[in-house]
């Protein structure tokens, strides 16, 4: 009987979240993880409902809501308005007018604002009509997890605990058009816990806020890596040969720098390698490297294999015998397609970016300084490159040495699962207030 009890008075455990796009592969791959952790999950989805996000809301049995700026109705801009009239929204309307760009940022601001008055309602409904736990995340540390930080103000007594991840365009203001990602100490001031997928992204964020003299410092910053599966157990086979296949995952723009690629895979090519490259993603510059690829590289050397599922890239990567990955972007986080290549222990040339170099060192591949000349950078590829023709025992080694490190770092069964044991322990910040930064 007092079992019973007992069991009555344990209450359920409700997670709102908001991933921001539902279909985005880095929100799905850590979906299935939370779906087993918690009794209920009400998804808050910007965008439209379509045949492909109903196939995801029906899968895990998601209670999902979409919201989009199309919506307005008259109610919301009155509230618009009123929210424009909040001391924290002048405060921060404040900053858009110092150093350049000024327009831009008032237009970012206010595209937070009309996000948060559109979710608001959702959330408030989801809040207190619940007598579940609640612990309200954002996947990404912009609009949402500014939604995320008022709610918990707001209603701080029935929401257990409020966090959000930081990525990449979420948290570098240069990665920005205007420079400048508002609302960053109001985030930070109100939210429990941030979590960073790099140990780079933790340390510029903590740079950026400890700006703000009046910041409360009640947000704890955390690191929690993204992680990949390997469902097959693809691991690369390595034999002599004489040919290489080098390969690229990402969206084609700007900052992920295919056009360099191009020139390296050029270089090699010229060195009197037989180089091969394979590149999976789409994107708006497509039309502009394909040009460059036909002008500068050999014939059938090179291939656009397009957007693929995530399931089916370690299936490529097997098919087209991969020696090596290579990523040369401006920007990162920690990407998941450097990854999932290691994940097949396939080593990695990547550039010294963001949260790359917490990924890829000389027992896994080439890191590169990004201060180096193109020319040097060229170069130094080459020189890595050639191991896998004159020392297969040295490729060997980095082909099980990145395997190694995925398997250790960057497994999703491992990383998610204690990301949800994070989340229900509610360890949003050490006794002392002080965050993980503050202590290493």
């Amino acid at each position: 009987m007092l079992y019973l009890v007992r069991k009555k008075m344990i209450k359920k455990k409700k997670l709102i979240l908001l991933p921001g796009d539902i279909t985005s592969s880095f929100f799905l791959n850590e979906l299935s993880y939370l779906n087993n952790c918690f009794d209920e999950i009400v998804i808050l989805a910007f965008g439209k409902k379509t045949n492909e996000t109903q196939k995801i809301v029906e899968q895990y049995n998601l209670n999902c809501h979409f919201i989009s700026i199309r919506k307005l109705r008259l109610k919301t801009i009155l509230n618009f308005f009123k929210w424009f009239r909040c001391p924290y929204v002048k405060e921060e309307l404040s900053r858009c007018f110092k150093g350049r760009k000024t327009i831009l940022k008032i237009i970012y601001l206010c595209y937070y604002g009309l996000y948060y008055v559109l979710t608001e309602p959702f959330l408030i409904r989801e809040v207190k009509n619940s007598e579940s736990d609640i612990y309200v995340y954002s996947f990404w540390l912009s609009r949402s997890a500014f939604c995320v930080a008022n709610i918990k103000e707001h209603y701080k007594g029935k929401i257990l605990y409020t966090c959000s991840r930081a990525h990449r365009y979420d948290l570098y203001h240069e990665c920005n058009k205007a420079g400048y990602l508002p609302f960053r100490l109001y985030i930070a001031s109100n939210l429990d816990a941030i979590y960073f997928i790099s140990e780079d992204g933790m340390k510029y964020f903590a740079r950026d806020v400890k700006k703000f003299a009046n910041i409360k410092n009640e947000c704890a910053l955390k690191i929690s890596y993204l992680g990949t599966k390997n469902q097959f157990n693809i691991k690369k086979t390595i034999q002599s040969k004489k040919n290489i296949m080098i390969a690229s995952c990402s969206n084609i723009i700007n900052v992920k720098r295919l056009d360099l690629i191009v020139d390296v895979i050029c270089f090699l090519q010229e060195k009197g390698l037989n180089i091969r490259w394979i590149h999976i993603g789409d994107g708006s510059l497509f039309k502009e490297v394909r040009v460059r690829a036909q002008n500068n590289l050999k014939q059938n050397s090179f291939l656009f294999l397009g957007k693929k599922d995530n399931s089916q890239i370690l299936q490529i990567y097997e098919k087209f015998d991969v020696d090596y990955f290579i990523n040369l972007s401006d920007s990162e986080g920690i990407p998941v397609s450097i990854m999932e290549a290691m994940s097949a222990g396939i080593p990695v040339i990547a550039r010294g970016v963001g949260g790359n170099n917490e990924i890829v060192d000389c027992n896994c591949g080439c890191l590169i300084s990004e201060s180096l000349s193109s020319y040097d950078m060229f170069k130094e590829i080459y020189q890595f490159v050639l191991l896998r023709i004159v020392s297969i025992e040295q490729y060997v080694q980095l082909s099980h040495n990145a395997k190694m490190k995925w398997e250790n770092r960057y497994s999703a069964d491992n990383n998610y699962s204690q990301f949800c044991l994070k989340l229900l322990s509610c360890d949003a910040r050490p006794d002392d207030g002080r965050s993980e930064y503050d202590e290493r």
